[in-house]
């Protein structure tokens, strides 16, 4: 179908109206050109809306282009490109005409050019000009400069479209780590698709397209991007849910992402938003303020301590004894004896192993990533989930009775750095994925695994409730733990006690009478063949 010149069709479908702007207003505005969506896959529809929009924008850019030859300062380019974006109409008798839209580059005909279009513009006001004829023109700017202002909508201080922002924002977030990183880029890339496009401008976004935003998440199938399933705008989505087909080819609704995810992109799209206000980008007040949080319906209180019975199952020689990997063995009894989180564990160095006040101890460190022209910015970032992190845990004695020094000895014999050189780095700079994911696989095998109840997390709680019953105060238990202190006493008042001190009371609380250690040995050399063609970077 031959489309009309103003007419252009995406590969969507969608048509676009378009209008080449004058040299003058081009430099003006910097943007050769308007591309506007007609919102319609109709032929008809476009043709039609085309003509229209032709006939109220035409005139207007021929009046804008001859006005800002005579005097380029008269007129606020922002307003002037609002005008124009906007489609808006000025006054009500549509009186926007030119006879040309640029003027000759020669002076003499451009001033007599000038004079007879001064004189066209009274003559069809049935007027006398009564100032000379640039004098007339100026008069007229002024005139179409508080047209204008009265007209056009307020901007903010610096509008941009979602793209520029989202940039913008990212940046401004410097020393983030990588996986708070993705999350904020998968929740504004989620919220441009829904908002119909990264070229929508912030400030033009309301609080209802907000809240169907909002609404429209729980409709949003799990792994879309991974699965291919197309997700379309807010509004369409919630006139009609995605589907997908089952195995006997019926449409049927999609498993849909989580209640926290949802709330996850909520925050971060809130928090954009924040920024935006304060960045000049949009207005206040924040349209996500107050917005309704989404609830699975169901009470999640999270991972639980392992039982004893648990206990006695996951450290069963006959099962425990089978692992395959060094983390797979190493790993839970660490997780046992320190409370430390995973990543902590799978992040460890062989240098993090220290001795202090004469206690072998882990020291969980915080490496932040360097800049890229810095001396150390080839070593490994180290991130902690807070300050309070930062800490020494002591290693309990069984650690070493299990075989601990023969596996370190053994990785320095192979040249490895760290205590699991077989685990990678992902994205988010984390080298926790097959640790959690091989000590859950193990506990579903046992019989001990509860989604979200019973999993790998379970040992950091299991040793919290030990201490709790130690001689340990609070303070001192969170220490060991890593979690931040309550109270100004505690934050503020309180040194940080040494290993020794920590482990002489830490220890007895971390006694396991009813496992069987002595049943468990690490056998010198047991992964030396399988860790040499696997270490990782």
């Amino acid at each position: 179908m031959k489309l009309a010149s103003h007419l252009r069709r995406s590969r969507h479908g969608v048509f676009y109206f378009r209008i080449v702007f004058p040299q003058i207003l081009a430099s003006l505005l910097g943007q050769p050109e308007l591309n506007r969506s007609l919102h319609t896959r109709c032929p008809k529809t476009a043709r039609v809306t085309g003509y229209q929009l032709s006939g109220t924008m035409l005139p207007l850019i021929s009046k804008l282009a001859r006005l800002m030859t005579i005097d380029p300062d008269s007129i606020d380019p922002a307003n002037i490109k609002k005008l124009i974006v906007e489609g808006l109409t000025i006054g009500k008798d549509g009186s926007f005409s030119a006879s040309r839209i640029q003027t000759s580059d020669n002076p003499q005909v451009a001033q007599e050019e000038l004079k007879n279009f001064a004189l066209f513009l009274h003559a069809s006001r049935g007027e006398q000009p009564a100032t000379p004829p640039i004098e007339a023109l100026k008069v007229e700017a002024q005139k179409l400069k508080a047209e204008i202002t009265q007209f056009a909508p307020d901007l903010p201080t610096k509008p941009s479209t979602l793209k520029d922002a989202f940039d913008s924002y990212l940046l401004s977030k410097k020393g983030i780590a990588a996986a708070t990183k993705k999350s904020y880029t998968e929740s504004l890339e989620l919220f441009g698709i829904l908002m119909g496009g990264n070229h929508r401008m912030v400030h033009e976004l309301n609080r209802r397209e907000c809240m169907d935003f909002n609404e429209a998440l729980s409709h949003i199938p799990l792994h879309a991007k991974k699965r291919n399933i197309k997700i379309g705008t807010a509004s369409e989505i919630l006139l009609n849910p995605p589907t997908v087909l089952d195995a006997n080819g019926n449409d049927t609704a999609p498993d849909t992402i989580s209640a926290r995810t949802c709330n996850d992109h909520l925050t971060n799209v809130s928090g954009f938003f924040s920024w935006a206000i304060k960045a000049g980008r949009c207005f206040e007040p924040n349209p996500f303020e107050d917005s309704v949080r989404h609830s699975d319906g169901e009470i999640d209180g999270g991972a639980e301590a392992f039982q004893q019975e648990e206990l006695i199952k996951i450290f069963d020689s006959a099962n425990f004894m089978k692992a395959k990997r060094p983390h797979q063995f190493w790993g839970p009894l660490l997780l046992l004896f320190t409370g430390a989180r995973a990543n902590e564990i799978a992040c460890l160095d062989l240098d993090d192993i220290i001795i202090e006040n004469g206690i072998r101890s882990i020291s969980i460190k915080h490496r932040p990533r360097k800049k890229p022209d810095s001396i150390e910015h080839k070593i490994e970032t180290k991130r902690l989930k807070n300050a309070q992190s930062k800490r020494t845990i002591p290693l309990h004695p069984i650690l070493w009775e299990i075989g601990l020094d023969d596996y370190l000895a053994d990785l320095r014999l192979l040249g490895a750095t760290r205590l699991f050189p077989n685990l990678p780095m992902d994205s988010r700079e984390k080298r926790e994925r097959n640790l959690s994911r091989d000590v859950n696989n193990y506990l579903e095998k046992i019989g001990v695994h509860i989604p979200r109840t019973k999993v790998l997390h379970s040992f950091r709680d299991t040793v919290a409730d030990a201490l709790g019953t130690s001689d340990l105060d609070a303070v001192r238990a969170d220490q060991w733990t890593g979690h931040a202190p309550v109270g100004i006493k505690a934050k503020h008042y309180r040194s940080k006690a040494t290993a020794d001190v920590q482990a002489r009371d830490a220890f007895t609380a971390l006694d396991f009478p009813f496992i069987p250690f002595d049943q468990l040995k690490y056998k010198k050399g047991w992964w030396n063949v399988w860790l040499s063609k696997n270490m990782v970077p």
